[in-house]
C-alpha cells in the first residue's frame, strides 16, 4: 500500500502495521505525553500556591507576634511575644516619648519577672506561656517621677502541624519511563524499516 493510500484511509488495520505510520504515532504520542508530564508536574506546585491540601493551618492575622497592649493616664505599653521571650515597648502616653528609666515587674497567676532594659525596649528572656492560651498579664511600672499599674491580656495562637506537601517525583518518574518506553518502541520502528528497505 503506498504512502497517499495510507493517508487517505488513516483507520485501514495496514495503516496501523506500516512501520512508518507507527514512527509517526510513537512521536506524537511522545510529544502529548511530555505535554502532559509539564502540566503534571506544575499541577502541585499550582495547587501549593493556591491552597494546602488538607486541613489549613490557623495562623494569626500575620502580622507578626503575638501582641497586647494597655494604656493609663500616664503610660502605654505594647508586650510581643517573639518565642519565649517577651519584649515590652514604654511610652509616655501625652507624647509618646519612650520611657527608658522604668522598673518594670510583670506578673501572671504565680509566675513574676523583672524586665531589663534592651536598647530602645525591655526584655524578658524567658516566659512560661502556652501556645493557644489567653494570659492575663499585670505590670507594674515605677519611675523616678511616677508610679503605675496596668493590665491587659495575651493571646497566643494554637500550635499548628505543618500541613502534608504532596510529591511530584512519582509522577515524574512514570513518565520518564514511559517516555523511555517509548524511544525504545520508536527505536525498533526504526530498525525494521531499515532491515525491510
Amino acid at each position: 500500500m503506498n504512502s497517499a493510500a495510507l493517508n487517505a484511509y488513516p483507520l485501514n488495520p495496514e495503516f496501523f502495521m506500516h512501520p512508518k505510520s507507527l514512527l509517526q504515532a510513537a512521536k506524537g504520542c511522545g510529544a502529548r505525553l511530555i505535554c502532559a508530564l509539564a502540566l503534571l508536574g506544575a499541577l502541585p506546585a499550582a495547587a501549593h500556591e493556591g491552597h494546602e491540601h488538607g486541613a489549613a493551618p490557623v495562623a494569626p492575622a500575620q502580622a507578626g507576634n503575638p501582641r497586647a497592649s494597655a494604656v493609663s493616664a500616664d503610660f502605654e505599653l505594647v508586650a510581643e511575644l517573639d518565642g519565649h521571650q517577651l519584649r515590652l515597648y514604654l511610652d509616655r502616653y501625652a507624647d509618646n516619648s519612650p520611657v527608658l528609666d522604668a522598673s518594670i515587674e510583670v506578673e501572671s497567676g504565680d509566675w513574676k519577672a523583672q524586665a531589663q532594659l534592651d536598647g530602645d525596649s525591655y526584655r524578658v528572656a524567658q516566659t512560661p506561656f502556652q501556645a493557644g492560651s489567653r494570659t492575663p498579664l499585670i505590670f507594674t511600672i515605677v519611675t523616678p517621677d511616677s508610679a503605675d499599674l496596668l493590665e491587659t491580656t495575651l493571646e497566643l495562637p494554637a500550635a499548628t502541624t505543618p500541613a502534608a506537601h504532596t510529591s511530584r517525583w512519582p509522577w515524574l518518574a512514570a513518565g520518564t519511563t514511559l517516555l523511555v518506553v517509548l524511544a525504545l518502541a520508536a527505536a525498533l520502528l526504526r530498525r525494521k524499516r531499515g532491515n525491510a528497505q
